[in-house]
């Protein structure tokens, strides 16, 4: 059990769990990296994340982030909806 001290002590100048802290704080930055990047930026900066399927050279697919802008994605919308509205034959 990684938080329990061993039965014959631990070496000196080194604490028992160690390598368990420094698990937890390598994930603990992790998640705190993701988190920033994913949900903290695109809300204070406008925009989303989207990810995006590409298929190489090779014929092999893979995923790519890209940063999509929220006017743009609204603007879209609207200009979509105004086009429903227009007629389609003029005269």
């Amino acid at each position: 059990m990684p938080w329990v001290p061993p039965s014959g002590g631990s070496p000196p100048g080194t604490w028992y769990a160690t390598y368990c802290l420094a698990g937890i704080g390598i994930i603990t930055i992790g998640f705190i990296y993701y988190s920033t990047w994913m949900w903290i930026l695109p809300r204070l900066g406008s925009y989303e994340i989207v990810q995006e399927t590409v298929v190489l050279g090779g014929g092999a697919i893979t995923n790519a982030f890209k940063k999509l802008p929220k006017k743009i994605e609204m603007m879209d919308a609207l200009s979509r909806d105004n086009e429903a509205l227009e007629p389609l034959l003029s005269g």
